[in-house]
Formats: structure tokens, sequence, C-alpha cells
């Protein structure tokens, strides 16, 4: 803090050195005092005193040895000097009193003023020690943070990556520091949680940083990281959950930016609860103010809704391992659906070759069944003669058996002819 030097005092000595204030700078020497008005009594002075001087010198040596009246003018002399050199050092002491005291006076000023900044004032009570302490509070529940840190160099092959930190230089990290890893910027513009990561290279001279993410993760997720172009900005601490954090935002910010899911308990956070809301989420306040402890319920005069607060580190590692789990799942799958595609083209082979089987077997069946049906016809025409020649073996049987018939009484007839034709004569 400047401290405000008067012209007088300044005027007063000569200084070896000031600041830009026009104050002097420590050590302070006088080397030089401005005498201004006195300088010419000061002088006539000392011609007075030179001319009686003389004078009596002169006329004493008359009387006296020379020696006496040499000896006279120094004694004058030497008297001359002891009083300029006290009037000298009286004028001096004065000064010195003077700026001392100005000092002195401007010494308890500046120590109210530093007092003031120190511990605050009743219009300002936020004094360095406050801020301090406040300071200290969110420091130790943030712990430190690097932002805007450039991602320079991504290795899958070891899984490593390289980071390049412009402020503060140097950054200040060590070896095995574990570190939390967001991407800058708002949800809205797609900046997410990148991950856990462990410090294992720092090289403080030229700001770079090389991270390992705990645990390893795929090529996949390495190669993903590649296309991502944010900045990162690096945790020593998971940020925790409060019920400040979100106070600044309107209920309409809040809704463009939580999910739809949990945004409700944001809004509702710390004001006055409703009949439906669960009862653990519930706080009851006394007349006085004072939250209500279990056995004071009957003093409750309002109940306020208070969201549930999360636990972002235990929140993400649940999530990296539902990713984990998912991812391989999806491999799996992936790998399932290439096999499934690859019988599936094959039965689109085999459906094809058949197909064209079924195609000829189809031209073959439409010639059987032209030649069936011709075979039909002639069938049917061998039917109808069989059916006449039937009848024409059923009309010759008929008639053979007739004749038969005939010829056998033919035969019996001629039998009994040729009987009666060769039998012997009777004898009378």
């Amino acid at each position: 803090m400047a401290v405000p030097c008067s012209a007088d005092t300044v005027a007063i000595l000569h200084w070896e050195a000031v600041d830009s204030a026009g104050c002097p700078t420590w050590p302070i020497w006088p080397v030089q005092v401005s005498w201004r008005g006195e300088t010419m009594i000061y002088l006539i002075v000392l011609f007075v005193l030179l001319v009686l001087t003389l004078v009596t010198a002169y006329y004493g040596g008359r009387s006296w040895v020379v020696a006496n009246a040499v000896l006279l003018f120094f004694v004058f002399w030497a008297g001359f000097e002891f009083l300029y050199l006290a009037s000298n050092e009286m004028q001096i002491q004065n000064k010195w009193r003077k700026a001392a005291n100005d000092f002195q006076r401007q010494l308890v000023d500046v120590r109210k003023q530093l007092e003031e900044v120190e511990f605050g004032t009743e219009e300002n009570p936020l004094g360095r020690r406050a801020l301090q302490h406040e300071l200290h509070r969110l420091t130790h529940d943030r712990g430190r943070v690097w932002s805007n840190c450039q991602p320079v160099g991504v290795d899958d092959q070891t899984g490593r990556l390289t980071l390049h930190i412009e402020s503060p230089s140097p950054h200040g990290l060590e070896v095995g520091t574990l570190l939390y890893a967001f991407e800058e910027g708002s949800i809205q513009d797609g900046a997410r949680y990148v991950g856990k990561f462990k410090a294992v290279e720092v090289n403080p001279d030229q700001g770079t940083v090389t991270l390992e993410p705990v645990p390893q993760q795929s090529r996949e997720w390495f190669q993903a990281l590649t296309q991502r172009n944010f900045l990162w900005r690096l945790y020593e601490i998971m940020p925790s959950d409060r019920h400040d954090l979100l106070t600044s935002l309107s209920e309409e910010e809040l809704r463009a930016t939580l999910p739809a899911e949990s945004v409700e308990e944001y809004v509702k956070d710390e004001k006055p609860a409703a009949p439906a809301d669960p009862p653990e989420r519930k706080i009851g306040y006394k007349q006085d103010g004072t939250r209500a402890l279990p056995e004071e319920q009957d003093q409750v005069v309002k109940e306020l809704y208070v969201r549930r607060l999360r636990d972002y580190a235990l929140q993400f590692m649940n999530l990296r391992d539902q990713t984990t789990d998912l991812q391989s799942l999806i491999a799996s799958e992936e790998g399932d659906l290439a096999a499934m595609q690859e019988t599936l083209t094959r039965v689109e082979a085999d459906v094809k070759s058949r197909e064209e089987e079924r195609d000829k077997l189809q031209q073959d069946l439409t010639k059987f069944q032209m030649e069936s049906n011709t075979l039909d016809g002639h069938l049917a025409a061998l039917q109808e003669q069989r059916r006449l020649l039937e009848t024409m073996i059923a009309d010759v049987r008929q008639e053979n058996r007739q004749l038969a018939g005939k010829l056998t009484h033919w035969q019996l007839r001629a039998a009994d002819e040729i009987d009666a034709a060769t039998a012997p004569p009777t004898t009378p």
C-alpha cells in the first residue's frame, strides 16, 4: 500500500532515492540540509561577527602581542563555528523530529488501514484473514485445478497421453498424482467427463505431463478420445456436490442443462416440501429458523425439500464399470452379430442355390405335368379301348359259351348217332 508523503517532509531533507509516489526509500539518509531563507540570516551574522572580530583584533593588536590577536581571532572563529554547528544540529533535530512525527502519524494510519485489510470493517467484514480462510476452505474442498490443458499426444499402444499445461508454470504436478479430467465447456457444447488418470511422467520445464488412465482403457477408447477437439480441466479432487452449487441458475436454465430424470430434484431443492415428497427428503425448521431435531418435530413450523447429494467419484466409477460392461457386451454382441452375419450369408447362398434348384424343379414339374396330362389322356384312351375290348371279350366269351353248348349238344348228338350207327344188330 502506498503511503502518502507530505510536500514539507520531502522538502526538509534531500533523499538519496525516492519511489514512484515521491516518498524516500530505505535506508533514509540525509545528505544535504535545505536552508531556504535562513541562509541569508546566517551569512549576515557571519559577516557581522567577522567584522567585529577583525576590529577587536586590530585595536587590541596595538597593546597586545600579535599572537594574542591571532588567538582571539581563532577563538571568535571557533565560537562562530560552534554556534553554526549547534544551530545546524538544532535545525536538523527539529526537522527530523517533525519528519518522524509525520511518519508516526502516517504509520498509525497505515496500521489502521492494514488492520482493516486484515480483519475487515463493519461495512466490509471480509478481511484478508476471512478471505484467506474461505480460499483455504474452497481449495481444501476442491483441491488444485489446472485449466485449459491441451492434449498434444495420445499413444493407444502404451495406453498413455500427454498434456501441455500453460498455467501455472511450473505446473506443480508430481509423479503418482491422481487427477480427474473434464472437458472444458458446457454440456450444451458436448463437454463431458473424461476419466480418472495418474501422472506417470512430468516435465515442468516444458509444462507437460504424461497421464495413464485408471484403470487401463481399450484401444477403441483412445481412438475415440483423439477425435474430440476439447481442452481439458484437471482436478486434484473430484468436485463435490453441494446444495448451493446451482443456486445461481434459474429454473429455466436448470431444465435446459440437467436431464429430465433428475431436474425436478434441483428445482425443488431447499424449497417448501410437498406432502407427497419422501420423508427422508424433508427437513423441518423451528420458529427461530434453526433445524429441528428428531425429538423436536412438534416444534416444526416449516419443512423444506432437500435433494440427495451425489458422490460424483462413486457415480463416475459405477458409470465407468457399466460402460466397460456394456462395451464388453457390445463387443460380444458384435462378435455374435458377425458370426450370425456370416451364417446368414451362407444361408442366403444356400437359399439362392435352393431357389435355383427349385426353379429347375419347377420347370421339370411343368414338363412332368404336361407329360402327365398327355399320359392321362392316353391312359383314358387306353382305358376306353380296354373297356371296349373287355366288352368285346365278354361278348366273345358269351358267344363261345353258347357255341360250346351247341358244340356239346352236337357232339352228344353225333355220339348218339355214331353209337346208333355202330351198334351191332340185335338178335331176335
